[in-house]
């Protein structure tokens, strides 16, 4: 009789013998451990409950990790090979994001140690405004106190987002009588490190996703600092819904 397994549960089982060799302990000698040592640029202190993303290059995303540092700034990634490249990003919220791009020629345990800048106080960081209507889209009729929020995209989970800082504070708001919304943003987007300094890119955007109450209209919109930006939501879902 032919067994067919489907791609799902192959894919999950494959997973779990990664989990539970790493368990074993076998990364150490069979594979790459990568100890990631996270401090503070300008206190040297250890940074807990940063997020250390890591992934094998080439690789699908089954082999993607995300561990958060322990009270002494530590966590480990590991993978079952013998070399190869990884990348890993390490965040943590209002510090600038470090990438890092590793090749390993043999199998062992290695010690990678990780300094975060952080960045300046809110304040400092350049404001800007989204403003905009969420309408239905059947009859195009404005939608009343519903939640709109907005965030600016960051890095995780991806490596290639192009925001240089974590900030993981969003913005809210509910709609008016006529649908409209006004909401009061900061643009880290703008906030750039330069050899251990902070400097500001003001003809630098930052990228926005702007959603209404479950997710039900959502838009993207790219802001500016001083300058106020637009974007129109429209309900995929009847208003009654969502209020």
């Amino acid at each position: 009789m032919k067994i067919v397994v489907p791609l799902f549960a192959l894919i999950f089982i494959l997973s779990c013998w990664s989990t539970a060799v790493e368990s074993q302990g076998w990364s150490g000698h069979h594979g790459i451990s990568i100890i990631v040592h996270v401090n503070d640029a300008i206190t040297g202190k250890p940074l807990d409950d940063a997020i250390v993303f890591g992934k094998i290059s080439g690789i699908p995303n089954l082999h993607k990790k995300i561990r958060y540092t322990d009270k002494d700034g530590k966590c480990e990634l590991s993978w079952v090979m013998k070399k190869g490249d990884v990348r890993i990003l390490v965040e943590k919220a209002f510090y600038f994001v470090k990438r890092l791009s590793l090749h390993f020629d043999e199998p062992g345990e290695y010690v990678v140690n990780v300094s975060l800048y952080p960045l300046p106080p809110e304040d400092e960081i350049p404001n800007a405004t989204i403003v905009g209507q969420v309408t239905y889209v059947l009859l195009r009729m404005p939608v009343k106190g519903i939640v709109v929020e907005a965030y600016p995209i960051q890095a995780y989970p991806e490596f290639f987002n192009k925001v240089e800082c974590f900030t993981p504070v969003g913005f809210a708001t509910k709609t008016g009588e006529n649908g409209k919304f006004i909401l009061s943003v900061y643009c880290p987007g703008t906030v750039k490190l330069v050899n251990g300094s902070v400097v500001y890119d003001y003809s630098q955007p930052t990228r926005f996703i702007v959603e209404t109450t479950l997710g039900l209209g959502i838009g993207t919109v790219n802001v500016y600092p001083g300058d106020t930006a637009h974007v129109n939501i429209i309900l995929i879902a009847p208003p009654g819904l969502v209020m």
